[in-house]
């Protein structure tokens, strides 16, 4: 009797490590990134096995996942990489219907589940990585993978000493604090200069914030490179859409998230 009964708890505790997060669930199907999925669930709209899941919730590997009533299917098993250029005015979340703002999506045409690896404000232009991999999108935007972005920022304004070494130790605005940045100065005139920012994080609107608290305004923000992918070698027409290989050390960063 007691050797069934320890069998029996030896049977649920190893189902129970089997289970995962449904948000890790939700990335690997390429609907959505990591950071998304946490999103839809705190709003209630994932369910599993026909039940309104919550954030932090686990489950099988195997459970029904859907997203506002619509069934997630698993993505194909490797991963695949676009790059796209995103345009002034567009918004990298996919557009809800009536919305005013048009998105990226609606442009770039690929298969259902893709997802954008980062941000880019509305204002801002530049490389945009899109990827069939939600999990692939998690591993490239965690900053403790440091993969380098890298911007080209023209400001105006005083470009000072202390505040091009204000950026290289890190500052802190309204209470965030924002890693070092490489800086390179070119093109400085009178009150206009021209950045280049490499950073390994991406919060939101965080060079805009950067430059708002030093007192220079930004007047464009163009991503021209994201870890080993860059417009001058990968993307030179603003208006395609490639499909990049993916470098083997991307490859890992997935193996290491699973």
């Amino acid at each position: 009797m007691l050797r069934h009964l320890y069998a029996a708890r030896r049977c649920l505790a190893t189902t129970a490590q089997n289970h995962q997060r449904v948000a890790k669930l939700i990335a690997r199907t390429g609907a959505m990134s990591r950071r998304e999925a946490d999103a839809a669930l705190d709003a209630g709209r994932i369910t599993v096995n026909n039940a309104v899941a919550s954030l932090g919730d686990k489950a099988p590997p195997d459970a029904r996942l859907k997203l506002d009533g619509r069934a997630l299917k698993a993505a194909p098993t490797a991963p695949r990489v676009w790059l796209a250029y995103k345009h002034k005015g567009e918004q990298v979340a996919k557009s809800e219907r009536g919305e005013k703002i048009p998105s990226v999506f609606s442009r770039v045409r690929l298969q259902p589940h893709v997802c954008a690896v980062g941000r880019l404000d509305v204002q801002s232009e530049g490389l945009l990585v899109l990827t069939s991999c939600g999990e692939l999108a998690r591993a490239m935007e965690l900053p403790s993978n440091e993969l380098r972005r890298t911007y080209e920022v023209i400001v105006h304004g005083r470009v000072t000493a202390s505040k091009l070494a204000a950026m290289r130790r890190g500052v802190r605005v309204a209470g965030v604090k924002y890693a070092p940045m490489r800086v390179l100065v070119s093109d400085a005139r009178d009150n206009r200069a021209t950045l280049e920012l490499q950073c390994r994080e991406g919060k939101n609107r965080m060079i805009r914030r950067i430059c708002d608290h030093l007192r220079l305004r930004v007047s464009r923000l163009r991503r021209v490179a994201f870890g080993p992918f860059s417009l001058r070698k990968h993307l030179p027409d603003r208006f395609a859409v490639v499909e990049a290989r993916i470098p083997a050390s991307l490859r890992r960063l997935v193996d290491d998230e699973r």
